[in-house]
């Protein structure tokens, strides 16, 4: 209900005096000046607001130097989820070809949905995942738990939706025949961007490269350490080996480096190459 004017106070005066009365004894100039100060003050302060909208959306950088990409959810769970699930059953339509088996399925048991579940909110920056969402990954288990299958599905996921965690699949053991047979460099074109490197332990020998000994695997690990304080970019390690297994393979600063880079996700189950 709009509430009724009351003119009585403006029949009483003339509006020279009721000027007067506002102006407060201030001359024309310093009504003028007052007016400036006051649009100046807005538009001040209608620029901070804009200029602090701009500093939250950048990365944080934490205290010891390593940056933190912002991790806000980008897609519900929900929509993730279905979008995800249509991709799995096109690739399990591909391997029943490849298999020759019309009747393969992937089938996931409580367990396995769990850590799928895990990985796509990962993915996707949703906080409620049991996974950090600032950390790569250490995904192993099993030979034929579908972790190779899984982390390719994820990739094209990630940039079909062209999400911030969007990463390229790596096949290692491809990368070091490179260098083993046409002595092509294969660090280098790998230490950018968010990576996932599939069968990464495999090979972690010391090779010759031009009269030098160098180790491929543990200087990947040194430069994708670096970019990961500088910039976030996530590593994705796929493997058989259990993390402590790792630690045997690879000198202790490199472990060290996998650790504060990586979260130990475990699939667990039975080998999917098996099914029938």
């Amino acid at each position: 209900m709009f509430k009724k004017i009351n003119f009585s106070y403006f029949n009483m005066k003339d509006i020279n005096e009721i000027a007067r009365e506002y102006a407060g004894g201030r001359t024309v100039e310093q009504l003028r000046e007052s007016m400036h100060r006051s649009a100046t003050k807005r538009e001040h302060t209608a620029n901070t607001a804009a200029a602090t909208a701009y500093i939250q959306s950048l990365p944080e950088k934490k205290s010891a130097g390593t940056y933190v990409l912002p991790t806000v959810q980008e897609m519900e769970y929900a929509e993730a989820r279905r979008a995800f699930g249509a991709m799995l059953l096109q690739r399990e339509a591909v391997l029943k070809v490849l298999k020759g088996k019309d009747e393969f399925k992937v089938v996931f048991d409580e367990a396995q949905k769990a850590v799928v579940s895990d990985l796509l909110k990962w993915v996707i920056n949703d906080n409620t995942s049991r996974i950090p969402l600032q950390k790569g990954l250490w995904l192993w288990g099993a030979p034929g738990t579908f972790k190779t299958e899984l982390t390719k599905l994820l990739s094209a996921f990630s940039l079909a939706q062209k999400l911030t965690k969007a990463f390229e699949f790596v096949d290692w053991s491809v990368e070091f025949e490179k260098l083993v047979n046409d002595k092509i460099q294969i660090v280098k074109p790998n230490v950018s961007g968010n990576r996932a490197f599939d069968e990464f332990l495999k090979y972690s020998t010391e090779l010759k490269s031009y009269g030098n000994v160098e180790n491929p695997t543990e200087a990947l690990i040194s430069q994708r350490y670096t970019r990961f304080i500088g910039y976030g970019w996530k590593t994705i390690i796929v493997t058989n080996a259990h993390p402590n297994e790792a630690e045997k393979l690879l000198s202790e600063q490199a472990f060290d480096r996998i650790c504060q880079m990586c979260y130990s996700v475990e699939m667990l189950g039975k080998s999917k190459r098996r099914d029938k």
